[in-house]
């Protein structure tokens, strides 16, 4: 998003839960995975793959610096002829170490 839909957004949101809701759920998601040091999975339900939430997030750790933020996204229905990125299933969650976050 450029700077002038940030400030359209921003502006229609003003008053509602939202901005705060987004800025707590923000810190949480930081705050657990910085410290820890581990990596970031992102799993959702076999109906719905959230890789819009990752396409974001893969923006958020690019933009503050922040490369514990990019997201693995772990999916259902991964196939191993798929996209590295994409190529990722349940299997990594069995695999998973301490210190890593799962979302």
């Amino acid at each position: 998003m450029d700077a002038v839909r940030v400030a359209l957004l921003r502006e229609v949101l003003a008053g509602t839960e939202w901005l705060g809701a987004t800025r707590s759920f923000a810190g949480a998601l930081r705050g657990s995975v910085v410290p820890h040091g581990g990596g970031l999975l992102l799993v959702g339900t076999a109906g719905y793959e959230p890789w819009h939430l990752a396409a974001h997030l893969v923006d958020e750790a690019a933009w503050s610096g922040t490369p514990e933020l990019a997201p693995t996204l772990v999916r259902h229905g991964a196939r191993p002829s798929d996209p590295a990125h994409l190529a990722v299933g349940l299997g990594r969650l069995a695999a998973a170490r301490r210190g890593e976050t799962l979302l």
